[in-house]
């Protein structure tokens, strides 16, 4: 099947214009040495701006459909279907990502196999971590509430929720300040307030963001010679406290330690951190 048969490019074009966002759409080559992908789907960026950069392999795509636009969210939901399978195999194979604009910059996200949405609704539900849905729900939001940035159940910053948890107490115990909140590569989001409860050791890789556990990190450095390093984190549950850089400043009664000061602080409304799926591969693409 060619290029053109997969998808009627204008016709695409036009759609994320609507939505005021730009698409590149070229074919993909397969390597005899590398996987064989059926696309890569990535965020670009040239004088004019950001893009989304689209690589199509047409032997073994069927189609590619738009599923849903949402011109004032800036959002769609996109279907790329692979060809029929060789005898045996699972069956055929649909992958839907979900394009949009968030804050300042577009993005996109790869649902999990196996989510049959077809509304750009449907598919902000599908990437919400089982907790955020929980609140939500014990909650009461309406679902005309349900994917806005701020409700009842939840704050939104990029991938990162915020679940209220108002039974939780900071008294006693160590609060960080201006934390970085990051999940590997990219800009990190900023917590005023964090307080870090339980988890593993883990070290992020100076070279490529890499996260590693203590095993890993061992291995790493007798297999490693030169300027190779590691930052020591700590990765578990944590609670952030308004304020965080998207402005949440309700203050409560109650008292606790400020890093290693022993100056009190008033306790604010209490948040725990649930990172949603970011659904990039590690190179910052959508392989399949």
């Amino acid at each position: 099947m060619t290029h053109s048969e997969i998808i009627n490019e204008s016709h695409i074009a036009s759609v994320f214009h609507s939505m005021q966002a730009r698409i590149k759409m070229r074919p993909l080559w397969s390597s005899p040495w590398g996987p064989h992908r059926s696309f890569l789907f990535d965020i670009g960026d040239d004088r004019r701006g950001q893009y989304f950069d689209l690589q199509l392999n047409s032997e073994l795509l069927e189609r590619l459909v738009v599923l849903d636009v949402r011109p004032k969210q800036r959002h769609l939901l996109l279907m790329l279907r692979e060809q029929v399978p060789s005898v045996g195999s699972k069956g055929r194979t649909d992958h839907r990502v979900l394009c949009g604009h968030d804050e300042r910059e577009w993005f996109l996200a790869g649902l999990p196999d196996g989510q049959r949405v077809t509304t750009v609704a449907q598919a902000m539900d599908a990437l919400k971590p089982a907790i955020v849905l929980e609140s939500q729900q014990r909650r009461r939001v309406k679902t005309k509430d349900s994917n806005r940035r701020r409700n009842a159940g939840f704050l939104r910053q990029g991938e990162w929720f915020f679940v209220p948890e108002p039974a939780f107490r900071v008294e006693g115990r160590i609060i960080h300040r201006n934390e970085p909140l990051t999940r590997g590569d990219g800009k990190p989001h900023v917590a005023e307030f964090l307080v870090r409860e339980g988890g593993d050791t883990v070290y992020l890789r100076r070279r490529d963001s890499m996260i590693l556990t203590e095993p890993e990190y061992r291995k790493m450095l007798l297999e490693t010679t030169g300027d190779e390093g590691a930052r020591r984190l700590r990765e578990g549950k944590s609670a952030a406290l308004g304020p965080q850089d998207h402005g949440v400043a309700d203050l409560a009664p109650g008292r606790g330690q400020h890093g290693t000061d022993d100056r009190a602080v008033e306790q604010p409304d209490v948040y725990r951190l649930i990172g949603g799926p970011s659904g990039l591969g590690a190179d910052g693409r959508i392989p399949v």
